[in-house]
């Protein structure tokens, strides 16, 4: 099953500026009033941020990668630098890539009887995504994309539910100067996390940043940090 087009919010614009804009959506009442100064340089793996002069870095023991945490007397950041550290919460561009919607695509042509594998099971290609409209509640009630799908000769529409999870997030997602990077900050920042994700292309090891059950004005302050992320290994 191969993704020839997806018709998305286009990420091509730098994540710096966008970072200083993330809380028109989310925290905008209180956006106009942090006095923290970040002067406080802490290295994490190939990467430094720019953090309050009261956090300090903490390191504890990992199994296959570099772990601790960042933290001062009510903040705590918790970080994972290595092999296999995870991308977080999954943002509706990668669930519309990769999600487990698409195995649904094959099993509508499964026959009854037969026993399915990689080899024989049946082969959906998606044409295009995009985003679900009023009219498409025929299609899926309160679906939130649509892929044109085609197998054989059959063309057809398929509703695309994203997780809740998914749903409960802001995402921002962009490469600069060959660092892929990923914030993700809950729209409840109490109930969620507030995490940043970085990874070297073509360097296998990546690290994530994150923090959990912000205030506004605190998770303001994280995505602050977030936009002074640098590389080391230029």
């Amino acid at each position: 099953m191969e993704l020839k087009k997806i018709k998305i919010l286009s990420n091509s614009a730098s994540l710096l500026p966008i970072i200083s804009l993330l809380f028109l959506l989310s925290c905008s009442q209180q956006s106009k009033n942090i006095n923290k100064e970040l002067k406080n340089t802490i290295e994490i793996g190939d990467y430094s941020f720019d953090f309050p002069a009261n956090f300090k870095l903490v390191k504890e023991q990992g199994v296959d990668s570099y772990v601790g945490r960042i933290e001062d007397n009510n903040n705590r950041f918790e970080f994972d630098f290595g092999l296999y550290t995870s991308t977080l919460t999954e943002s509706p561009e990668e669930y519309l890539k990769e999600g487990y919607w698409r195995f649904d695509l094959s099993e509508r042509f499964m026959k009854p009887n037969i026993t399915y594998d990689k080899n024989n099971e049946p082969k959906v290609e998606v044409l295009s995504i995009r985003q679900a409209n009023r009219k498409d509640s025929l299609i899926g009630k309160g679906c939130d994309y649509i892929a044109h799908c085609q197998h054989e000769k059959i063309t057809f529409d398929f509703p695309i539910y994203l997780p809740a999870e998914t749903k409960a997030y802001y995402f921002k997602t962009d490469t600069i100067d060959g660092i892929y990077q990923k914030v993700v900050y809950a729209k409840d920042p109490k109930k969620g996390i507030t995490g940043m994700y970085l990874a070297k292309l073509g360097n296998k090891r990546a690290l994530s940043l994150v923090a959990h059950h912000l205030s506004c004005k605190e998770q303001e302050m994280v995505l602050k940090i977030f936009s002074t992320a640098k590389y080391l290994k230029n």
